[in-house]
């Protein structure tokens, strides 16, 4: 029984009846009992939502294993993602080469060629096979040359400049004045820029 004076309860004096919070989920013990104190759980603030929805998970008996359950169902849904695309790769690797293939075979046929029959027409009937199948391969790929001529307007968009020489009478300035390398677009996008030399008026140094 309590008396009538303050009582201590954990190492704190506190007046009889008085209720305090507790967050413990246990009933309240014996000697809170001896001491006339009631113990209530603190409830969740109503306006905060973020303790309300820790309190609902908190409440559920096993949360912890459904929480464990979803980290691994995440991690093997990531690994077979990772999976997957690793077999996509090699798959879509294992078809260019098997695309590539017949260019190959031409380059060592028209090598063969050369060979056995060493002029320079039959290198440049070889050469020019290998160039056809290897455009045709990389057209079949979504692979297009980007326009470049002499005598064209640059376009930056398109055309990298690499040299410049003195516009002429048949060259106007900002011209192509001759293609280095060509360029390339793959589905439209542009890959490498075609590698040009522009043409440019030089400065009139008498004015």
């Amino acid at each position: 029984m309590a008396g009538n004076g303050p009582q201590q309860f954990d190492g704190i004096w506190v007046p009889p009846g008085t209720r305090v919070p507790s967050t413990s989920p246990e009933p309240p013990t014996a000697a809170a009992a001896e001491a006339g104190v009631d113990l209530e759980p603190v409830e969740p603030a109503a306006d905060d939502p973020v303790e309300v929805e820790l309190a609902a998970v908190a409440a559920e008996p096993d949360w912890h294993d459904r929480y464990l359950r979803a980290l691994a169902e995440a991690d093997n849904q990531r690994k077979r993602a990772t999976e997957q695309q690793r077999v996509a790769v090699q798959r879509a690797n294992e078809r260019f080469i098997m695309e590539l293939l017949p260019v190959l075979d031409s380059a060592s046929r028209g090598l063969q060629a050369a060979t056995e029959d060493a002029t320079v027409e039959s290198m440049a009937r070889g050469l020019d096979l290998v160039a056809r199948q290897l455009g045709n391969f990389l057209n079949g790929n979504g692979v297009e040359e980007i326009p470049a001529a002499v005598g064209e307007p640059f376009d930056p968009e398109l055309h990298e400049a690499m040299l410049r020489q003195p516009a002429t009478a048949e060259l106007a300035d900002g011209a192509i004045a001759a293609v280095l390398e060509k360029g390339f677009r793959l589905h439209g996008r542009v890959i490498r820029p075609a590698r040009v030399a522009v043409a440019y008026e030089p400065l009139d140094e008498s004015a």
